[in-house]
């Protein structure tokens, strides 16, 4: 169990979560395959105007504006931040996260 304080929420995932956001081979747990094809809810949802990427910076800007995520789609958003800030760290001003990451 992994469990993240993010702006005072505790998000709370297992092993299985954890692979399909990361894309992370962990053990000997089933592969996630998507639809490249469609659009997830979070980029239509928070992003609209995005065809195939989000500037990195615009994704910064979302997440942290209080209040502007529903509760619902945190843990998600955290990922994508962590995953996109940390592990694939690049200058947000001149970067974007792919829609392959939502």
């Amino acid at each position: 169990m992994f469990v993240f304080n993010i702006n005072g929420k505790e998000l709370h995932f297992g092993l299985r979560k954890f692979t399909i956001v990361t894309g992370f081979e962990c053990g000997g747990l089933i592969g996630f395959d998507h639809d490249s094809n469609t659009t997830s809810k979070l980029l239509s949802c928070y992003f609209s105007n995005a065809s195939d990427k989000v500037l990195k910076f615009e994704f910064i800007r979302v997440f942290k504006e209080d209040g502007l995520i529903v509760e619902d789609d945190l843990f998600n958003m955290s990922m994508i931040y962590f995953i996109s800030t940390f592990i694939l760290s690049s200058p947000p001003k001149y970067s974007h996260i792919s829609k392959d990451h939502f």
